[in-house]
């Protein structure tokens, strides 16, 4: 018997590529694909106008929250002006070329004192005690609107008055706690004193008070002891009460416009469809939708009156800290009106309209309620920014020395939470490939879990506080939805068609939703 022939190259090569998997594929080199990198946002570093320090603003915004939320329950109860007042943290009324640092005026101070007082002598639980108020509104006498007199009380004199006076227990026995305080601030050596019988009182041993911030001293320390009272106490756990039944009213509310929209829906399915009523259609669920957020809105603004402490927004990786105060007391009132109004069947009209500031003067950057405030160092220049041209540009000194920034436009405030969000690498849209690939400025940081939540908050709050302050601008926020609905239901027939008012196209919601 023959062996096999032995089979020749070609045929044992054929075999061979017979026998290699179909799948099998030959590897190639593998090319990271770059991924463009998120330009960091330019924003618009302003300066505020003041020269305080961070704790210097810090008291005067922590004054500023207490009485916002506390002011209607002191005794006596605090004026709406007096409360305006504190909005401006370096004055209402101050020039930035005289004095950045000056506070509220003499009547305003003079009433934060005497509420503090009443609220201690009233709410004292620990022990029993008398505050002599009206006695130590005398040692409070005005110095900048009373010139020309020769002695001003100094403060160990007010100290004095402002004493626990003794008086007979139950027991017979006399009791007496004495109120005591820090001194105030002392003026600076260059401080320009209104009057020659102030500048001849000024020395070393003794203070003279001449402006209202002086003070703040002993307004903070009467507000930390108020804050122990049971009067206090009490209003913080009834606080919570409240806040149920605004937050009540507000379902009701947004409970009674979804039955009035489904009604109107239910008009809209029945009408003809063309390109008038379509647009009509469009603009009735804008008005849906404004109502909802207005809502929404106005229990934002009432809510914040219902919080029992005040905390900044956050810092960021750059050590900055971000301060939103709470709105008005005005927008509170106006808020809190409409809400019980929407919560109602009753076809009322709103009176209040709130406080709505303009452009220019939220440019001016000194009412904080309207603004974010911003302490620390100004950010650096980014790829995006020209390059600066003078010496102090170029070697960045002015982002050494830490300060006040002010952000007012709602548009420049998402820039800011933008800003942050890309500088922490918190956008979900970056890979982490694509690290390798981003300029020095623009490169995200590796965080830790709660410190990226942290930031998460910060930005979240920035943006929530950016939208609220883009509808606060509105001044039809409170009777548009009224008027726009009742327009809307006298021209919704099913049968003829009518041009929508203006007033309706004015809503914050978008009118290009999809038809119904």
């Amino acid at each position: 018997m023959r062996p096999p022939k032995p089979k020749e190259a070609s045929n044992l090569l054929n075999d061979e590529r017979k026998a290699k998997p179909k799948d099998v594929k030959v590897p190639k080199t593998q090319e990271v694909v770059k991924t463009k990198a998120i330009p960091l946002p330019l924003l618009s570093w302003t300066p505020l106008p003041v020269v305080l320090t961070r704790d210097e603003a810090e008291d005067r915004i922590f004054i500023r929250e207490f009485f916002f939320r506390f002011g209607d329950y002191i005794e006596p109860p605090l004026a709406k002006t007096h409360l305006e007042e504190l909005e401006f943290v370096a004055s209402k009324r101050h020039d930035p070329e005289v004095d950045s640092s000056d506070w509220v005026s003499d009547q305003c101070l003079k009433a934060l004192l005497l509420g503090l007082l009443g609220v201690l002598a009233k709410g004292r639980d620990d022990v029993v005690s008398k505050v002599d108020v009206e006695s130590c509104g005398e040692g409070l006498t005005s110095s900048r609107s009373e010139p020309q007199q020769d002695v001003v009380p100094s403060h160990s004199i007010a100290r004095k008055r402002c004493q626990a006076q003794q008086f007979p227990g139950s027991s017979g026995i006399e009791m007496a706690i004495p109120l005591t305080f820090p001194d105030p601030a002392k003026l600076p050596s260059r401080a320009i004193l209104p009057s020659r019988s102030l500048r001849s009182l000024q020395t070393d041993n003794e203070i003279v008070v001449a402006q209202s911030w002086q003070m703040i001293p002993i307004v903070l320390s009467l507000t930390h002891s108020a804050l122990e009272t049971s009067i206090i106490r009490a209003e913080v756990e009834k606080g919570g009460k409240d806040y149920k039944d605004v937050n009540r009213d507000a379902k009701e509310a947004i409970r009674l416009e979804n039955e009035r929209w489904e009604q109107e829906r239910n008009i809209m399915e029945k009408c003809a469809k063309n390109k008038i009523v379509l647009t009509e259609n469009r603009a009735k669920r804008a008005v849906h939708k404004d109502q909802i957020t207005n809502i929404e809105n106005a229990l934002k603004i009432v809510g914040s009156s219902f919080a029992t402490r005040f905390m900044p927004l956050g810092i960021d990786d750059e050590g900055r800290t971000y301060y939103a105060m709470s709105p008005g007391v005005a927008e509170r009132e106006a808020a809190l009106e409409y809400l019980s109004i929407a919560a109602s069947e009753k076809s009322l009209k709103p009176k209040k309209k709130g406080c709505v500031r303009s452009i220019s003067e939220r440019q001016l950057l000194r009412d904080w309620p309207w603004l974010i405030a911003v302490w620390g160092k100004r950010g650096p220049l980014t790829p995006a920014e020209p390059k600066a041209t003078t010496e102090a540009d170029e070697d960045n000194s002015f982002n050494l020395e830490e300060q006040w920034w002010g952000f007012w436009d709602p548009e420049h405030i998402d820039k800011l939470a933008q800003y942050i969000s890309v500088k922490s690498g918190l956008e979900e849209d970056i890979p982490p490939a694509a690290e390798l690939f981003m300029s020095s400025s623009s490169k995200p940081t590796v965080l830790k879990q709660p410190r990226k939540e942290q930031l998460k908050r910060l930005v979240t709050g920035l943006k929530d506080y950016s939208a609220l302050l883009q509808w606060r601008t509105r001044s039809d926020k409170y009777e548009l939805m009224k008027k726009a609905i009742g327009d809307l239901q006298t021209n919704s027939t099913s049968g003829r068609t009518t041009q929508v008012s203006d007033k309706v196209s004015t809503g914050s919601a978008s009118v290009d939703s999809p038809d119904i």
